[in-house]
This record gives C-alpha cells, sequence and structure tokens, in this order.
C-alpha cells in the first residue's frame, strides 16, 4: 500500500452501552481511531449486487492499513458522513483493509 496514496482521513467508531444515570444504558457511537485512507468509489456492478444497493446509493470504499477486529458492525464517518461498512475484504497478507461502504438513510 502506497502511503501517498492515502490522504483522506475517516474515523472508525463502534455502538457501546454507557450508564444512563438510572440504572439503564444509552447505546452511543464512540470513537476507535482516526486513520488515513485512500478512497476509491465503488461503482462496479459487483459491489452493487453483492451489497444490495440500489443505483442512486452513495457508495465508497476506503483503503486503510491493517487494523485487527475492524468488523461491519462498526461505521465510517468521513467529511461529516455517517457510512454502514457492508464488506471488509483483506488486503495482502493483512496489509491493508478495504472497507466498502454505503450511506447511512440510503433506503
Amino acid at each position: 500500500m502506497r502511503a501517498g496514496r492515502m490522504d483522506r482521513r475517516i474515523t472508525l467508531q463502534k455502538l457501546a452501552e454507557v450508564p444512563d444515570g438510572h440504572g439503564g444504558f444509552d447505546h452511543v457511537w464512540t470513537d476507535i481511531c482516526i486513520v488515513w485512507a485512500q478512497l476509491i468509489e465503488a461503482r462496479t456492478k459487483e459491489f452493487m449486487e453483492r451489497s444490495g444497493a440500489r443505483a442512486d446509493d452513495a457508495r465508497l470504499a476506503f483503503r486503510i492499513r491493517g487494523r485487527p477486529g475492524v468488523s461491519n458492525a462498526e461505521r465510517v464517518i468521513y467529511g461529516g458522513r455517517m457510512l454502514n461498512i457492508i464488506e471488509i475484504a483483506e488486503l495482502g497478507r493483512r496489509n491493508g483493509l478495504e472497507l466498502r461502504c454505503t450511506s447511512i438513510g440510503a433506503d
């Protein structure tokens, strides 16, 4: 992976339970990390078919350096937009990850 192509900053978030002060818990998104990423616009028919995305849904993919434990239960924040991670592809032998995402709320 070429560092020069990683020119975007993205935030990975996970859903966490925090005490609500009344004996229960609230679910809130918390930051895991902020990483450098390469933005790849996903326009391929294969990606659309696998993700179940419609033609007008926003689809983006990001390549990041390998990180253990990243899953599609997390989300990406990029440019003020929240994106669901719908698929993760390993690049090389743990060299990097490609996070394939769709916009949250895209119906």
